[in-house]
């Protein structure tokens, strides 16, 4: 059992493939019980989906790929709240422009709209959607990762081995694929 990336073969035979089964990205809905287990399981099945057999994760892999995705979640938030930002600005000076406007050609009689023209709506730039995965984490922190993946240990979903190095692994077992079944497309 090794590994440089933090992804270790399983060799179990198991009753799905990875490809089997369609889950939203880190998010089994209501399936397990409890968020903190479905997250983690989620996290678990995609991972071996992107390794394109069943494998197991090593514990500093799985953070790994946490704190990446909320460095992921917070650019994208700093980027739309920039984005807002510059729309609200770009609004202030239109609606700035269009109150002078209406003001000057209502104390000349109407005669400062025949020398100036009417100012113009500004170029909004579109906000794009939150594109992050659904996870705890974001907002409750990754105390609950490890709550998931001791009460999923507890219950037989996942095995936990360590390493020769010293690092913990999580592996699905045949009855954390048996629970969620629901998402298989076979």
């Amino acid at each position: 059992m090794s590994s440089e990336l933090g992804i270790y073969k399983l060799k179990a035979k198991m009753p799905f493939t990875p490809q089997e089964f369609k889950i939203p990205k880190y998010h089994l809905s209501q399936t397990l019980g409890s968020a903190e287990q479905e997250e983690v399981a989620a996290r678990l099945i995609v991972a071996c989906q992107q390794e394109g057999i069943w494998c197991g994760i090593s514990i500093p892999f799985l953070f790994d790929q946490i704190r990446e995705d909320c460095e992921n979640y917070a650019k994208n938030n700093q980027d739309r709240m920039n984005i807002q930002a510059r729309n609200r600005k770009l609004q202030m000076v239109y609606e700035r422009k269009k109150s002078n406007y209406k003001f000057l050609c209502f104390c000349t009689l109407g005669l400062y709209s025949l020398f100036v023209q009417k100012p113009v709506p500004p170029n909004y730039l579109a906000v794009p959607e939150f594109r992050g995965p659904s996870s705890l984490v974001y907002f409750w922190g990754t105390d609950k990762i490890t709550q998931g993946i001791n009460a999923l240990g507890k219950r037989g979903f996942i095995e936990i081995k360590r390493t020769k190095e010293h690092i913990d692994v999580i592996f699905p077992t045949k009855s954390l694929l048996n629970a969620v079944a629901k998402y298989s497309i076979k």
